[in-house]
């Protein structure tokens, strides 16, 4: 694929690879220089592949990627050169030997590679406060004016400015034409609040903003305190834009404008006009691609909550204080159908005392009303009439044989006891006898 760009522009031929300087696997640099004037600065050339939010026609991609290599403002540095192949996107502009703002926070040539770099460098160095001040006021100002023009910047981070003069500039604002995801793409699935492409911007101006002040990257989608020797007048900055609570409700950009601890920098009033014109079909081709990058973004964020929810449901079930409770509820469950079926099988308890009673009751009353008498006192005594007996000392009906057999089954169960067997001595007569 590079090979077909110097195929097209002979004038131009590869000084050496720059090999993953950038932390996005399908892009690639490599530094080039002049034929035609070998004393003209060196310039890099990268290559990427079309992302996932890719919906534009190649037509009005050059179209729009003309635009934006006319593109004239103070902090943004324009390609030298845009092509779009079919397959990729040629991109070259001037060469800073010096590198972006993140190779000067953390003293770092722009050549190396990015785990080199940015992995555990030994020495940060946050801006002092004016020059975040001085910053962050001149990147608002450009984030307002591409808002206001309709072409959103979604790649804001501190690897995509330039430092100028004292001047920041910002690069790489092709990658949305392209649909590429942006640098805090995987922090925003977190974050079900931010929506909108204004508050993605201010939330990564947020990240942009601590690692100026702070010397390092956030590597956590929220702050949940500023790191220690944090200037105390960005603090309340830093919290409104990166906390918990923050991120729920983000300022917009005219807010931070107006915000006193930018307003004293003063932006960059009387550097070169700005200038950009895009035409409202193409307006129209932009808001579209930036709905379509939106709804893929929530349906990742409701996939990405979704799935967290099954995992913190599967986490509880498997602690050891909820494997103690099922294990407790199964025994109990298993107890209670067990004592159950045994009822079923042999209701002894009721059923004896039910067959027992009768029996004794008649024996009783038997013995009550027979009376014994003998021969010879047969003829003094005087013969008593029988009295009936009353309804409450009646007899009940005996029991069938059949239920007393039952009753005294029953019991002998119930009574049954190891206790009372007998021990039985086993002669063991197995060996054999000589």
């Amino acid at each position: 694929n590079v090979s077909m760009f110097f195929r097209s522009n002979p004038e131009w031929n590869i000084v050496e690879p720059l090999r993953a300087i950038g932390w996005r696997i399908r892009k690639h640099y490599y530094l080039i220089s002049s034929k035609v004037n070998p004393k003209a600065p060196n310039r890099i050339l990268s290559w990427s592949e079309p992302g996932p939010d890719f919906c534009v026609g190649e037509r009005d991609l050059e179209v729009l990627l003309k635009i934006l290599v006319d593109l004239r403002h103070p902090n943004i540095l324009s390609p030298s050169s845009a092509t779009y192949s079919g397959s990729g996107l040629f991109i070259t502009r001037n060469f800073y030997p010096y590198g972006s703002l993140r190779d000067k926070i953390y003293a770092q040539r722009p050549g190396n590679t990015f785990l080199t770099k940015y992995s555990n460098p030994t020495p940060r160095l946050a801006l002092n406060l004016f020059d975040v001040k001085k910053y962050g006021r001149q990147i608002l100002d450009v984030l307002q004016f591409l808002l206001e023009k309709g072409f959103v910047l979604g790649h804001l981070h501190a690897g995509n400015i330039i430092i100028e003069d004292e001047v920041c500039k910002l690069t790489e604002l092709e990658n949305s034409l392209i649909g590429i995801p942006p640098f805090y793409r995987t922090f925003l699935l977190d974050l079900r609040k931010i929506q909108g492409p204004e508050s993605e911007i201010v939330y990564a101006f947020g990240h942009l903003l601590y690692e100026m002040a702070c010397g390092t990257l956030l590597k956590t989608s929220t702050m949940e305190a500023p790191p220690p020797g944090t200037h105390n007048e960005v603090i309340p900055i830093l919290e409104s834009l990166l906390s918990p609570a923050g991120v729920k409700s983000l300022p917009t950009i005219s807010d931070l404008i107006a915000n006193p601890f930018f307003a004293i920098a003063g932006g960059t009033a009387g550097l070169e006009k700005p200038s950009l014109k895009v035409p409202s079909r193409l307006k129209e081709i932009l808001r579209m691609m930036r709905e379509r990058y939106d709804f893929r973004l929530q349906e990742n964020q409701r996939k990405v909550s979704q799935f967290r929810r099954l995992s913190k449901a599967h986490e509880s079930l498997m602690s050891e204080e909820e494997r103690k409770k099922r294990r407790k509820k199964f025994k109990k469950e298993k107890s209670l159908q067990e004592t159950q079926e045994t009822s079923e099988a042999y209701p002894t308890s009721k059923l004896t005392r039910q067959t027992t009673l009768p029996s004794s009751q008649s024996s009783v009353s038997k013995s009550k009303t027979k009376t014994p008498t003998s021969p010879s006192n047969s003829k003094s005594t005087p013969a008593v009439a029988p009295t009936q007996p009353s309804p409450e000392t009646n007899p009940q009906p005996a029991p069938s044989r059949k239920n007393n057999e039952r009753g005294a089954l029953l019991g002998s169960i119930e009574t049954f006891s190891k206790n009372k067997l007998k021990k039985a001595k086993t002669n063991d007569r197995s060996a054999p006898v000589l």
